[in-house]
């Protein structure tokens, strides 16, 4: 116990060599008497928590080379105004137990247009203290505004806790803004084991042996692929996700950033290139379900369901790890169901993972704004998420793999947590009017394969028009 109430203006002066020194060793926690205000901290995370409950002041003259610290006041803490699209029983557990610890209250404020709203904010003098949910390219947008708060100096254990591509992610440049905190796989190629151990099969590891394994479907009269791009006004998002999964093994990941900010041609030859490997799959009748037909018509969920059909008609489904959602629920993971990562392309790149991410922001410097976002990117934190919210994954690799129960949701967890090499979403990242338009190519190119080129310069006339255009026009090349 350390009594600060005897330090004059309540105030306490740590030597900050030594106490970094100490932080660095120990795990032990110390408490602050400030009168009526108590609180405990554990040491190794001290200077993190003082640098927001205290104003900082480098001492001159008579403490030379010390830090003094604002001791806590006794007055309760503001509350507390997070922000998300989602409802609120999504994030209540996470918000309860902040409040546990803390003291300090919260708000949550449900915005079903999280974009529009956020853009628009800081005119409206109405943004929230936090938000949770956004995009990377909102966040870049809202950075560029220069309304959201930098977050490496408030968070310098997250190099710790989250990898490398979870830093790119969060990054607007070389700077961190934002706080990945829910994040999915669409890098997953869903399978009915029964239907594997029918025909000796096991799991390919690259395209040549997902070909292979196709056409052993085909002559033991199973379909290989199942897949359904139907999805009302969004109909045709199904197939973007298997192309960007094939244009990163293609190409590469740079490709895939490049292609985003059109810095290259829909017309390039890696993209040309990448619907060759495409109609591998939709080119042909007998690997669909249905046949090529239909693709267009069949609701991606039904797609989906059409693996446990008794008999079953269709063995493989391209999808994300929320699919699960619809499959029975007395389905038992891992034994009725059970998915294997896209399978490689050019061993250069290796399994990328493309998929989901939400993120979040800071528009207050207050201090108990920055402490909460210090709570979400915790292990802590981020566990009473995944334990309290069925099919939330955290790509905090403090989060022991033991918290999931889903034992899907648990291998994907442990893939996203380490992976090298994470991209968000595409078509997600495109102005709305473009991403519309590729869903309903990429339904036309299915039905017409033999038109890809007339299709993609159709791509590339819309992109220019709404992205302005690229910095190379490449003339398409047909793969021999």
């Amino acid at each position: 116990m350390v009594d600060a109430g005897t330090i004059n203006d309540q105030e306490f002066i740590i030597r900050h060599e030594v106490f970094a020194s100490f932080a660095s060793k120990s795990k032990i926690s110390v408490y602050f008497n400030l009168g009526e205000a108590k609180m405990a901290i554990k040491i190794s995370r001290v200077i993190a928590i003082w640098m927001i409950v205290g104003s900082i002041l480098q001492c001159q003259g008579n403490f030379p080379g010390y830090v003094v610290l604002a001791a806590i006041p006794d007055t309760p803490e503001q509350n507390i105004v997070v922000m998300g699209s989602f409802e609120v029983s999504a994030i209540a557990p996470v918000l309860a137990e902040f409040t546990n610890q803390t003291g300090i209250t919260t708000t949550f404020q449900k915005e079903t247009d999280l974009s529009t709203y956020l853009l628009n904010c800081a005119a409206a003098k109405n943004c929230p203290d936090v938000a949770i949910g956004l995009s990377p390219n909102l966040m870049i947008q809202l950075a560029q505004q220069g309304i959201i708060t930098p977050l490496d100096a408030l968070l310098p254990s997250f190099d710790t806790h989250y990898g490398a591509t979870w830093r790119k992610i969060g990054s607007v440049g070389t700077t961190l803004f934002g706080l990945p905190v829910n994040v999915s796989s669409k890098s997953m190629v869903f399978y009915r084991p029964q239907s594997f151990a029918d025909i000796g099969a096991t799991t390919p590891s690259n395209w040549t042996g997902m070909l292979n394994l196709a056409d052993s479907f085909v002559a033991h009269g199973l379909p290989p692929f199942s897949i359904g791009a139907e999805s009302g006004a969004a109909s045709g998002w199904p197939l973007t996700d298997i192309f960007e999964n094939l244009l990163v093994r293609v190409g590469g990941p740079d490709i895939h950033r490049k292609l985003v900010d059109h810095d290259i041609s829909w017309t390039h030859p890696i993209v040309i290139e990448t619907m060759q490997y495409f109609n591998d799959i939709v080119g042909q009748n007998n690997y669909l379900t249905g046949g090529i037909s239909a693709v267009r018509t069949t609701f991606f969920g039904d797609a989906l369901t059409n693996l446990f059909n008794n008999p079953p008609t269709g063995a493989m489904y391209f999808g994300a790890n929320w699919i699960g959602a619809y499959l029975d629920p007395s389905a038992i993971p891992l034994v009725d169901y059970n998915y294997f990562e896209f399978p490689e392309i050019n061993h250069t790149w290796g399994k990328p993972i493309v998929g989901g991410a939400e993120i979040g922001v800071l528009f207050s410097a207050s201090s108990s704004v920055q402490s909460f976002m210090q709570f979400l990117a915790t292990p802590e934190g981020s566990t009473i998420w995944v334990t309290s919210l069925d099919g939330h994954i955290s790509p905090n690799k403090g989060v022991l793999l033991t918290e999931y129960t889903d034992p899907v949701d648990r291998l994907v967890a442990q893939q996203l947590a380490n992976t090298n090499e994470f991209l968000f979403d595409l078509d997600d990242q495109l102005p709305s009017e473009l991403q519309t338009y590729i869903w309903g190519k990429l339904m036309d190119f299915v039905d017409h394969p033999d038109q890809v080129l007339t299709i993609l310069g159709g791509i590339e006339i819309v992109a220019t028009t709404l992205q302005g255009p690229p910095y190379q026009v490449f003339l398409p090349t047909i793969r021999k």
